[in-house]
């Protein structure tokens, strides 16, 4: 399996698995990162730049392959690619995933502005109980 950050010509094939896991349609913001063999996509992560932050926006991997190491190698080689904060927005199933990673739970209001724009453009600020958002980050100091 190789890791890495999508050139713009493998791009359409890492976004194409995004899309036939129903996060769709595009066009997608940021960074495309992706596991693949072959050129064939097993696993997709999408990084946005948030005012010297970064913004993890979907870490999807293929419904076969789910419970592998594809979505932790995936994290684990985006994050090493900037020292910075990171931050996302998670469903109840994942936080424990992210929590693994070093993400602990902050609230809404602990959001630095440049990532709460990032999140309200992406539709991630709403939340209702039957659709829970959690917000989680990185950071050792809240900002």
């Amino acid at each position: 399996m190789d890791l890495g950050q999508a050139t713009a010509e493998e791009a359409p094939k890492a976004q194409g698995l995004i899309d036939a896991q129903g996060w769709g349609p595009g066009p997608y913001a940021g960074e495309t990162w992706w596991a693949h063999e072959g050129g064939t996509a097993m696993g997709v992560l999408r990084l946005v730049d948030a005012g010297g932050d970064a913004y993890i926006e979907d870490v999807v991997v293929r419904e076969d392959l789910r419970g592998n190491g594809i979505g932790t190698a995936l994290m684990r080689e985006a994050m090493a690619s900037r020292d910075c904060s990171y931050f996302l927005v998670c469903h109840d199933e994942r936080v424990a995933f992210y929590q693994r990673l070093g993400y602990s739970e902050i609230s809404r209001e602990e959001l630095p502005e440049a990532v709460a724009t990032v999140c309200e453009a992406e539709g991630e600020l709403n939340s209702d109980h039957a659709h829970l958002h959690h917000f989680m980050t990185t950071a050792t100091t809240r900002q």
